[in-house]
């Protein structure tokens, strides 16, 4: 049976991962929604030594992948891929790969948004937006990084009203979703 759509295959056809032909061909798709753990290798956007990844929820236009192929045309090529998210209800979580502020600054964000309003999705209390910067970002030695992710961590703790207001969230939904302060802080960066 191959492991994606479950279909009876020979053991013949099936790839190093247990699919079919038929899914390992569209899973290398970048136009396929990937499982929620899918991990390409990253293609880095711009010049430099801070990167950032964007993580952008939308939901209620459905998991579509003919609906991302046009979301897709508005963001520079080979930048985004779409992954399935299990906190969404008729959506999908499309991904950046790490790109520099600069390069990030370029990307026609409006075009990409008008396009997702315009396929029906929306950015309700289902949706985050996750942003993930390289831990070099944070300094050239460990004690320096370490420093400054602690700096950083103490500004979502002092200011953590006004992160729950930005977000959009009650309480709640961010304690489940996005724990921000105590010992269970995520650091990993």
């Amino acid at each position: 049976f191959c492991r994606r759509c479950g279909k009876l295959t020979p053991q013949s056809n099936l790839d190093n991962n247990g699919r079919c032909k038929e899914c390992a061909e569209r899973y290398a798709n970048d136009n396929y929604i990937h499982s929620y753990d899918y991990k390409p290798e990253f293609r880095k956007h711009g010049q430099g030594d801070r990167y950032f990844g964007l993580e952008i929820e939308i939901d209620g236009g459905g998991e579509c992948s003919e609906k991302f192929t046009e979301i897709k045309k508005e963001f520079p090529e080979k930048f985004v891929y779409a992954v399935h998210d299990g906190s969404l209800e008729d959506g999908l979580e499309i991904v950046t790969h790490p790109a520099t502020l600069e390069y990030l600054e370029a990307v026609n964000w409006s075009g990409a948004f008008n396009k997702m309003i315009g396929l029906g999705y929306r950015a309700n209390t289902t949706c985050g937006l996750h942003v993930h910067v390289n831990v070099e970002a944070f300094g050239d030695t460990a004690s320096q990084q370490e420093l400054n992710i602690g700096r950083l961590l103490y500004f979502f703790a002092k200011f953590e009203p006004q992160i729950v207001t930005f977000s959009r969230r009650n309480r709640d939904t961010l304690e489940r979703y996005a724990r921000i302060s105590g010992a269970s802080a995520n650091t990993e960066c």
